[in-house]
């Protein structure tokens, strides 16, 4: 019995194994997992986010913006409210997961529909690791990056791989020369959708500042983006599963780069 509310609570045996049930809420969840979705109720569109076990609709009625939170809990199946919540008029319970689909339907409602949305392409962008190969470059581009490759190879090393992406030390241009990894920092700034602004945030770790000042590297990151920034448009094959995205350097759009999401070892002879 609750100490303030006097309320009880009815605690029954669990079936089955503990461990597999957290288990498989775990991987329930995972599959779940959408950085984005709107919710549709007829033809209308209502924003959504999660946050801590907290769902967010955010929408207009009656000319005024509105935002109703619900709490759920995650199950195997789906997400299921502590309360239900009304949303343009509509009441909400929850929503089972639909796997072969890749959308929820609401508990008691399946014309009330989930859906994730894919993140922008620049989301994607700075999301993700994303890897250089020499043959997709413009012949503009080519040059600066062949004064790396040059750089390297007058220390006796090959370039084996060169990506823009992310790890503990941040954003920005990472690169392993020989037996030697190094790091360039960038700063970025998402333009609408499609476009990105890439700065040189004038850092690095020991080896990527060695290998800018000394071995030719300062000529990749001015094509790439200098500290003054360089804006580029972003296209791609499906914006849902991308395979590649392609740069093109606004103010000069002979300036091309293609980077690749799968892994692309010695760039130069790819």
């Amino acid at each position: 019995m609750g100490k303030k509310t006097e309320g009880i609570a009815v605690l029954t045996p669990m079936q089955g194994d503990w461990g597999d049930f957290i288990t498989g809420i775990q991987e329930a969840e995972a599959a779940m997992t959408f950085p984005k979705l709107i919710l549709k109720i007829g033809e209308d569109t209502v924003r959504v986010s999660l946050s801590y076990r907290t769902m967010t609709f955010t929408f207009e009625e009656n000319g005024e913006q509105k935002s109703q939170m619900a709490s759920y809990i995650v199950t195997e199946t789906g997400y299921k409210f502590y309360a239900p919540v009304e949303v343009l008029g509509v009441s909400l319970s929850g929503f089972t997961f639909d796997a072969a689909n890749q959308w929820f339907t609401e508990y008691n409602n399946a014309a009330v529909v989930l859906l994730p949305v894919p993140p922008s392409l620049n989301e994607q962008f700075v999301a993700g690791n994303w890897y250089f190969a020499y043959s997709a470059l413009s012949a503009s581009v080519k040059p600066y990056f062949a004064m790396a490759a040059n750089g390297s190879a007058s220390d006796g090393e090959e370039i084996v791989y060169m990506y823009m992406g992310s790890t503990a030390d941040g954003y920005g241009f990472y690169f392993q020369s020989g037996g030697y990894k190094g790091y360039l920092g960038y700063n970025y700034t998402l333009i609408g959708e499609d476009q990105i602004t890439l700065s040189f945030a004038l850092s690095g770790d020991n080896n990527g500042v060695y290998y800018y000042n000394n071995l030719g590297y300062n000529y990749v990151v001015s094509i790439v983006g200098p500290s003054a920034g360089k804006t580029y448009t972003l296209t791609t094959d499906d914006l849902a599963a991308p395979t590649y995205i392609t740069l093109t350097d606004n103010a000069n759009p002979a300036n091309v780069m293609t980077l690749s999401k799968a892994v692309v070892n010695y760039p130069f002879d790819n």
